[in-house]
C-alpha cells in the first residue's frame, strides 16, 4: 500500500497533467473604420443615418469650409501673379536668377493648390469600406467639426479577430493552429470559436487595448509610471497572439474577455522546482 501511495503521489506531483491556458484577450473588428472630417469644416448635409448599411465609395457627409475656399482662391491669385511676373521678365542673362526663383515659386504654389483641390474633393466624404454606420447620433447639419476627432464608425459584422496576450511562462505551452474559445466579459454575447494563428515572440512594450489594463480594472497589471514613454507598459512580459474566428459573431467594436485554449501538458510542481532552482542559480552568481 505504501508503494502504491508513493507511486500515486509521484504521478500527481511530477506527471504532466495540466494543459489549459486562460489568456486575457480582446475582440477587435478587422473591418471597423474610424471616420474623420478631411478638414476643419461645417456639416452641410448628412446623407446617411445610424445603422444604415453602406457600400464602399458611397457618399456619407457633405462638408463646407469658407476657410478652405478662401485658401484656394488666394492660392490661385498668387499663382496667376507669379505667372505674370515670369512673363514680364526678359530673356537677358541678368534676369536669370529671378527667373529661376519665380519658377521655383511657381512649382511650389502649383503643388499647394493641387493639395487644396484634393482636400476640396474630399469634402464629400465617401465610405472606405462596406459596412454599417455606428455612433452617428451626435452629428447634425450646421455644426462645425475638426479633422482630429472621430465623427463615427463603420463596422462590418461577422468579420474580425481576437488578440490575446500570453504570459512569458505560457509561451512553451502555447499551440499554434489549435482550437480555442473566446468568452466575452460582458455576459451578453455568446462564446466564439477560434483557431490560434500566430504568436509574436517579441514582448509588447505597451498594452494597446486599455480595456485589458489594470488602470481600467482589466486583468493585465501595468506600470504606474507617469512618464509617457512607459505608460501602459505591462509589469511582466506579455506576448501578442492572433486568433482567427471559426464562427460568426455580431459583436460590435472592441470587447474584452478571455481565450481558453488547450496547450502542451506540464506539471505545476516541476515548474515550481525549476523556478526555485533558477532563482538559486541567479542568487549564487553562477
Amino acid at each position: 500500500r505504501l508503494l502504491l501511495f508513493l507511486i500515486t503521489l509521484s504521478l500527481l506531483l511530477f506527471a504532466p497533467w495540466k494543459s489549459s491556458l486562460k489568456i486575457p484577450a480582446v475582440f477587435i473588428s478587422e473591418q471597423y473604420s474610424k471616420i474623420y472630417a478631411p478638414y476643419p469644416a461645417q456639416i452641410k448635409r448628412i446623407l446617411v443615418k445610424n445603422d444604415d448599411k453602406v457600400k464602399k465609395g458611397q457618399s456619407l457627409i457633405e462638408f463646407y469650409s469658407p476657410n478652405l475656399e478662401d485658401q484656394i482662391n488666394s492660392t490661385r491669385t498668387k499663382l496667376e501673379l507669379i505667372k505674370t511676373k515670369i512673363n514680364r521678365l526678359s530673356d537677358s542673362a541678368g534676369n536669370m536668377d529671378q527667373y529661376i526663383t519665380y519658377q521655383q515659386r511657381l512649382l511650389s504654389t502649383k503643388s499647394e493648390l493641387n493639395g487644396l483641390l484634393k482636400i476640396q474633393k474630399k469634402m464629400i466624404l465617401k465610405s472606405p469600406i462596406e459596412g454599417t454606420i455606428k455612433e452617428l447620433d451626435s452629428l447634425s447639419t450646421g455644426i462645425w467639426v475638426n479633422n482630429r476627432n472621430e465623427l463615427f464608425g463603420i463596422v462590418k459584422y461577422g468579420t474580425g479577430m481576437v488578440k490575446g496576450f500570453v504570459k512569458e511562462d505560457q509561451i512553451e505551452r502555447f499551440k499554434l493552429n489549435n482550437t480555442a474559445t473566446f468568452i466575452p466579459n460582458d455576459g451578453i454575447h455568446e462564446k466564439i470559436n477560434l483557431i490560434s494563428k500566430t504568436l509574436d515572440f517579441s514582448a509588447i512594450s505597451a498594452l494597446p487595448y486599455l480595456s485589458l489594463s489594470s488602470r481600467y480594472n482589466g486583468p493585465i497589471a501595468v506600470r504606474d509610471d507617469t512618464d509617457e514613454e512607459y505608460e501602459d507598459r505591462p509589469q511582466t512580459a506579455y506576448y501578442a497572439a492572433d486568433f482567427r474566428l471559426a464562427s460568426n459573431t455580431n459583436i460590435e467594436f472592441e470587447l474584452p474577455g478571455y481565450v481558453h485554449i488547450d496547450g502542451y501538458r506540464y506539471s505545476p510542481f516541476i515548474k515550481l522546482f525549476k523556478n526555485i532552482f533558477s532563482l538559486l542559480i541567479r542568487e549564487s552568481g553562477f
